[in-house]
């Protein structure tokens, strides 16, 4: 079953890759350079994920975009979304950067892009971000499986009331 997710989620990243040639490619903190996993605490458990971008992350613009690591059961994402809407009381507010586990199908009104299928309502491991840098450790391996060193950056849209994630920059 892991290696069935794991097929799935380099999948997604895979069309993500091919989605971006048709979407507006944002230079700058959209553009990422590096992702390096660290698996710490007692058996592997937690584990922190670091993400380098080409340009410092800046207070959130309004507009609705993020990052995601790709895991073995979905997408660890650091999004800011105002424009699409609150996702929940447990979340910080909207207008700042945040993150969710979530999974994602490539069917319905986002084809050629995936849609969310199912996103967590509570934040997900510790979140920081200073310049170009991005942190979010003690991610619970229970939630998200294993954290890889595959990512994409995105930008979000509904379309027939589904949340699309329309990518723009894939790591490596």
């Amino acid at each position: 079953m892991t290696k069935t997710k794991t097929i799935l989620g380099l999948s997604l990243a895979a069309v993500f890759a091919v989605s971006m040639l048709g979407s507006a490619y944002a230079a700058g903190h959209l553009d990422i350079t590096d992702i390096t996993v660290e698996k710490s605490g007692r058996n592997g458990v937690n584990q922190s994920v670091h993400i380098d971008v080409a340009a410092t992350v800046p207070v959130p613009t309004g507009d609705d975009y993020g990052w995601a690591v790709v895991t073995s059961n979905g997408f660890l994402v650091i999004t800011s979304h105002p424009g699409i809407g609150d996702d929940s009381t447990a979340q910080p507010p909207l207008d700042e950067y945040h993150t969710h586990f979530l999974t994602a199908a490539v069917d319905g009104p986002c084809t050629p892009a995936p849609h969310a299928t199912f996103a967590t309502i509570n934040e997900v491991g510790r979140l920081s971000i200073v310049d170009d840098v991005i942190w979010v450790k003690n991610v619970p391996r229970g939630l998200a499986g294993d954290l890889t060193e595959t990512g994409f950056s995105f930008m979000l849209s509904i379309s027939g009331g589904d949340l699309c994630i329309n990518g723009v920059d894939t790591f490596p």
